[in-house]
């Protein structure tokens, strides 16, 4: 945890985000709500590199519920006059 913990400071800081709250009613797993819509989850366990059992089932419902915006269509360019001008 040394090592992430600066880089969570790191996220936290880029995505503006606030104060943490509990997520999924799992007392392990941290929310930090974010104004540019792009939250933190944390999941801070004390298994070592060992993935906790029930990470996968957090990890499809995070991205369930904060799915990726998409992007906003570009203007389409003007069509040019296949007439020559003179």
């Amino acid at each position: 945890m040394e090592w992430q913990e600066p880089a969570i400071q790191a996220i936290l800081k880029h995505n503006e985000c606030g104060e943490p709250e509990t997520w999924a009613d799992h007392p392990l797993c941290k929310i930090y709500p974010s104004k540019l819509d792009a939250p933190l989850v944390t999941y801070v366990h004390p298994g070592g590199h060992k993935m906790p059992k029930d990470a996968g089932e957090l990890f499809a419902r995070f991205f369930k519920e904060h799915p990726k915006p998409e992007p906003e269509a570009e203007p389409e360019p003007e069509a040019e006059d296949p007439q020559p001008k003179d």
